[in-house]
């Protein structure tokens, strides 16, 4: 309005009144397959409209934002009126979780909200024999933990976490997940190679994909990362892993 008045040079002593036209659609945009403007339809809610959308593969059905012609927010549970938006955001980077350590799967999910410590260990396979139950960790800004998976199988999972589960100490292992053909923990052996795990795992499932190792051990070593057809090319780049390392193999 500010700018209106200041456009026309409306005086300051006027009253200016907004109108919703009865005829207006409802504006659908963000990240859906084609924006598009809907005739009013008196019985329908946003969240119906919601679900009969063809949303892209990053939209965040979640965080959708419906408001009114005003621009003010209103729920998924609200009717629909003349002139209302919607706005479906794409999901936010970080919008996975990472399990790693002492379990059966080690994997990079998708999150999914309401998701618990004890629903993202059971989506893993559940604990290996080695896992430590009493030893998890989560990694946000700070990290979380130790956690117990049977006092805190409640605890709410976040965008983003890194969930650890620690090992007993006698034997020390390499995490390779992300695109492979067997995400799992590999023995880690002296001088064993980011290559050779990666063979250990079954192979990449994407010869067009990135690599990430990054340390547990250490938080503040950088992480390194790699195309997998610049390893294949040049042997300098095939680095030797240490104990707690974990390889994330990311799909271009």
């Amino acid at each position: 309005l500010k700018r209106i008045t200041e456009t026309f040079g409306i005086s300051d002593n006027c009253t200016i009144s907004v109108t919703r036209d009865k005829l207006s659609g409802i504006r659908v945009g963000g990240s859906v397959v084609k924006p598009l403007v809907i005739s009013h339809a008196t019985n329908l809610s946003f969240g119906e409209l919601l679900k009969s959308l063809q949303l892209t593969d990053s939209a965040d059905s979640d965080s959708a934002i419906p408001t009114t012609f005003q621009g003010f927010p209103i729920t998924l549970a609200g009717k629909i009126k003349p002139g209302d938006q919607l706005n479906v955001p794409q999901r936010v980077s970080g919008g996975q979780v990472f399990v790693l350590g002492g379990v059966k799967s080690p994997s990079t999910i998708p999150f999914v909200k309401g998701m618990t410590l004890g629903s993202v260990i059971d989506f893993c396979g559940g604990l290996t024999p080695r896992a430590k139950p009493d030893r998890i960790f989560i990694q946000r800004q700070t990290e979380v933990g130790p956690l117990d998976l049977f006092k805190n199988k409640d605890v709410p999972i976040q965008r983003g976490d890194s969930i650890r589960v620690e090992l007993n100490t006698d034997v020390k292992y390499v995490t390779v997940t992300g695109n492979i053909r067997i995400p799992s923990n590999i023995e880690w052996v002296a001088g064993i190679t980011l290559k050779q795990a990666l063979i250990v795992a079954g192979g990449v499932l994407d010869k067009k994909c990135t690599i990430e190792v990054r340390s547990l051990s250490d938080s503040k070593k950088k992480s390194y990362k790699v195309k997998w057809a610049d390893l294949q090319k040049d042997p300098s780049k095939d680095v030797k892993l240490l104990p707690g390392d974990v390889v994330d193999v990311v799909a271009r």
